[in-house]
């Protein structure tokens, strides 16, 4: 985790260490790499592309740049938009049946899911509307255990963003590198997802307490329940 809130960085300041040579030399080799790769293949395909397709490119494009996370990122990118576009929806029916028992009431669905014929739903729908009575022909239960969230990394992060609250990657990212600037989120582009060791989830439940959020009152539950962080995750 790389973290700007003043917390953590004066434990880092009271916690100093030998930095770590090999971790060190690692990263200066894969900065070095993905520079050699990036204007190669940029220089490379730049020609190629003027070469065989000028006449099409014209003026607009004057540089086809490469990177190693660019390029398959943009693979995905194509991959998915092909597959939306060839995508041809098909029209489906389900039976639902609203029940009532001692004043309740809940939704039953048929067991057959989805039904791809139209006569055939029409007719299952007429027999149930015929019908005045259910009968329940047996039950089951399981307990069902929710584990406490796991951090997010870079790509759940984006997806979270996009399913809940409709936001696009490019605004999602920029939201949360702003955030990290101000000492808020610990840094957005990571793979990791395990909780750094000592991590206070109590203290950042109470930071989310200020009056007036939305979701004020669901931090001061959190924050008033003894809890720690879970010690699984990838790193």
């Amino acid at each position: 985790f790389s973290s700007l809130r003043p917390a953590d960085l004066k434990v880092a300041m009271a916690n100093l260490s030998i930095p770590n040579e090999n971790e060190a030399q690692s990263v200066d080799a894969r900065a070095e790499i993905d520079l050699r790769l990036g204007i190669s293949f940029s220089r490379f395909q730049t020609q190629y592309f003027k070469k065989h397709f000028g006449a099409q490119l014209g003026h607009i494009v004057k540089t086809v740049s490469y990177g190693p996370c660019q390029m398959p990122t943009l693979w995905f990118c194509v991959h998915r938009q092909c597959q939306i576009q060839d995508f041809k929806p098909k029209l489906f029916w389900k039976i639902r049946a609203t029940v009532k028992w001692q004043g309740d009431e809940f939704d039953a669905d048929c067991t057959c899911g989805k039904i791809w014929d139209e006569n055939e739903a029409k007719q299952m729908k007429d027999k149930l509307c015929d019908a005045s009575e259910a009968c329940v022909v047996g039950m089951a239960r399981r307990n069902v255990v929710k584990s406490r969230p796991l951090p997010l990394n870079t790509v759940a992060m984006l997806q979270k963003a996009s399913d809940l609250a409709g936001i696009s990657p490019g605004d999602a990212m920029h939201c949360a590198e702003q955030l990290y600037l101000k000492g808020i989120l610990s840094y957005p582009r990571t793979e990791t997802s395990r909780y750094p060791v000592g991590f206070d989830v109590i203290a950042v439940a109470r930071l989310l307490q200020s009056s007036g959020l939305p979701w004020a009152a669901d931090a001061e539950r959190i924050a008033s329940i003894p809890t720690a962080a879970r010690s699984d995750g990838v790193d």
